[in-house]
């Protein structure tokens, strides 16, 4: 019997190592989507985390948050939509879902704005990802573009 086992040697030693090598792919394979998963939940975080920054601009200018500038403060309210419309873009991205509806009223505060700056109808609104340009569109037809 003992002159048997030399002859298993080599299968048990094979079929540990297809074993080593199973596992270690099973490894990689489930790290790689938990490094997957661990980006995206940054990336929406990162998402959140802009437009709360938004938000809380929205309370420190109430006249700006519903698209009331006054002469004084047009250049601010220009910069305040900036950031608005760089927060919807990246929620569009990485968070859609329930924000949606969020985004929509917002983008109705500033309607005007959207319809009537030339400077943001001609130069600005080209610059954004057409995801964007699209979602924009969807509430306000007017804007160039496609459709």
């Amino acid at each position: 019997m003992i002159d048997k086992i030399p002859t298993w040697a080599p299968v048990v030693t094979a079929m540990a190592a297809t074993c080593a090598a199973t596992i270690a792919f099973c490894a990689f394979a489930i790290a790689r989507q938990q490094l997957g998963i661990i980006v995206q939940n940054q990336r929406e975080t990162t998402a959140k985390t802009n437009f709360r920054e938004f938000l809380k601009l929205c309370v420190e200018y109430p006249d700006l948050a519903r698209g009331r500038p006054t002469e004084q403060n047009r250049a601010k309210y220009e910069w305040f939509v900036a950031h608005f419309i760089w927060a919807t873009e990246e929620i569009l991205e990485f968070a859609p879902g329930p924000w949606l509806a969020n985004l929509k009223l917002h983008v109705e505060y500033h309607r005007e704005y959207f319809e009537k700056d030339d400077d943001f109808r001609k130069k600005d609104f080209k610059t954004y990802t057409e995801e964007l340009q699209n979602f924009l569109r969807g509430i306000i037809p007017s804007l160039p573009g496609k459709r």
